[in-house]
């Protein structure tokens, strides 16, 4: 199992959110527990049980969060429907009820979180909030969180009207070119869209989270995939398609976090 936390899932949802893939999964309900959230503080304790869980793992690998299987998203849909949808599977892949029912079926990975009194998705939950304590401690000494969200925020807004003023448009008088415009709209609007909600759960993060990850940093540290590292926020707003021209020619998002 390759090693994946949250800047992985952003990535991860960067083309899912655009394709789809196949069919909705049947997601099994889980039982009635407390899942832990991006908000909510975490114990040492709790940090040293998912440690202990890790390392019974085959070769100590933290588990993958796997890609959602979705029905392809319309991109013809109007732009405030599609912001919705992205916006929608966005937190459906970083669901952990929907992770934990995937994870149920690998029996290494179900022994491993019951010896620690955990089921797949309170491991999924906590992993959530792990990776997002672990992103908001390299980015928030860099990057001002609020700023960004009010950027992206303000991003979506130009993009959603641009797409509208395009679809004002006869279809009849939509040439090829044309739609390409349009799509790369849409491709960007995905990006600010999976930015924001990214940006969101890593903003409120306590801080007490922050500080147990660093004094455990060494341990944690070994875990990480080298692209956990990347910085989502080096350059997301360096080639923001422009939204007065709307026939003009439109240079694509240039950031992609792979």
């Amino acid at each position: 199992m390759q090693r994946v936390w949250m800047i992985h899932i952003y990535s991860c949802c960067l083309v899912s959110l655009l394709t789809g893939c196949g069919s909705p999964s049947a997601v099994e309900k889980p039982a009635s527990v407390a899942f832990k959230l991006p908000t909510d503080q975490f114990s040492e304790q709790e940090l040293q049980k998912f440690l202990r869980l890790v390392s019974r793992l085959p070769d100590g690998k933290v588990p993958e969060f796997t890609p959602s299987t979705q029905p392809e998203l319309d991109l013809n849909l109007p732009a405030k429907v599609l912001v919705s949808e992205f916006r929608t599977r966005f937190r459906f892949l970083c669901d952990p009820k929907r992770q934990g029912e995937v994870w149920s079926r690998n029996q290494e990975l179900v022994k491993s979180a019951r010896l620690e009194g955990w089921s797949t998705a309170q491991l999924a939950a906590f992993m959530r909030c792990l990776s997002c304590t672990v992103m908001k401690s390299k980015l928030s000494a860099k990057h001002d969180l609020a700023e960004i969200e009010a950027r992206c925020r303000a991003e979506i807004v130009k993009l959603v009207a641009a797409i509208e003023q395009v679809d004002e448009r006869p279809r009849s008088t939509m040439d090829e070119a044309f739609q390409k415009t349009r799509g790369q709209k849409v491709e960007h609007l995905g990006r600010m869209v999976a930015l924001l909600e990214f940006t969101l759960q890593i903003k409120p993060v306590p801080k007490n989270n922050v500080t147990l990850v660093k004094q455990q940093e060494s341990q944690i540290q070994g875990l990480l995939p080298k692209a956990a590292l990347n910085d989502p926020y080096e350059a997301p707003f360096a080639t923001t398609p422009a939204t007065s021209d709307v026939g003009g020619g439109i240079v694509p998002a240039g950031y992609e976090s792979r």
